[in-house]
């Protein structure tokens, strides 16, 4: 089977540069899968999972936004941030979420007591960020618990 080149690069690092059989990334429109001989493209990324397969074995990162482009079999991803399932702490993440939670609906309370509009664009995007990490750490859980 014929394979692309996968490259995910944050602003800090080269994060991943490997062989894949197909791709599937969250886009601003929804999911796109990328499959060898695939048509050029750029488009935006959106928050989300972005997962590879390669021999059989499906890998996942959480991303937060970005670019992805497409062109003789090369795929390059360039995002904010990006998490290997393994490398999330579960449980720094779902305090995270909490925190965020709590402090979204404080907030929800006081602007309804003060009858005031509030921007929660920022808490809505952390509690975002933390499912999309909480979903690709269970991933990974998951195949961890069917190796053994």
């Amino acid at each position: 089977m014929a394979k692309m080149y996968f490259e995910l690069t944050s602003p800090e690092r080269l994060v991943l540069g490997t062989e894949v059989d197909e791709l599937y990334a969250p886009a601003d429109e929804g999911e796109i899968g990328i499959l060898p001989d695939h048509i050029s493209l750029v488009t935006s990324l959106a928050t989300g999972e972005l997962r590879y397969k390669n021999d059989g074995k499906l890998d996942y990162f959480a991303i937060e936004g970005g670019f992805l482009e497409v062109s003789n079999n090369k795929i390059v991803v360039l995002t904010e941030h990006a998490d290997l399932g393994k490398d999330i702490d579960v449980e720094d993440e779902k305090k995270r979420k909490l925190i965020a939670e709590e402090t979204l609906e404080l907030a929800y309370a006081e602007a309804s007591k003060n009858e005031t509009t509030l921007d929660t664009t920022g808490m809505e995007e952390t509690i975002k960020r933390s499912d999309v990490r909480l979903s690709v750490a269970s991933h990974y859980s998951a195949q961890k618990s069917n190796e053994h």
